[in-house]
């Protein structure tokens, strides 16, 4: 499968979707995309796939978010504007996330402008 952001695109397996939270796994990371902000996406999978939303242990990109920071996940968040840090989500709320980068610099971030958050998987 292919998301299309703004800046750029991603290819991998659909791990989950719902509602406005997309997640790709590849080999290497897994990336949970907010579907606020996609331009497209396609399908490279058979019909035979198709209707089936995968994993469903988180419900929204809030909550993935969420669960990155009671996991105490290490997370890289990348924004439609000129943001892309790596850290550790120390807040989740409504609005926006606060993450501790590795020099222990805080950032506030508006949700709805994070496009995407990538962690890294054991491939």
């Amino acid at each position: 499968m292919t998301i299309g952001l703004p800046t750029r695109q991603f290819e991998g397996q659909l791990k989950a979707a719902v509602n406005d939270l997309v997640v790709l796994s590849t080999r290497t990371v897994e990336i949970a995309i907010n579907l606020n902000v996609v331009s497209f996406v396609r399908s490279n999978q058979r019909a035979a796939f198709a209707g089936t939303s995968g994993e469903r242990a988180v419900g929204s990109f809030r909550a993935q978010l969420g669960l990155f920071e009671v996991e105490e996940t290490s997370v890289r968040l990348v924004g439609k504007e000129a943001f892309d840090v790596t850290g550790f989500i120390t807040a989740s709320t409504d609005d926006h996330v606060i993450l501790q980068d590795g020099g222990g610099i805080e950032w506030a971030l508006h949700r709805d402008h994070i496009t995407h958050a990538v962690i890294a998987t054991q491939g």
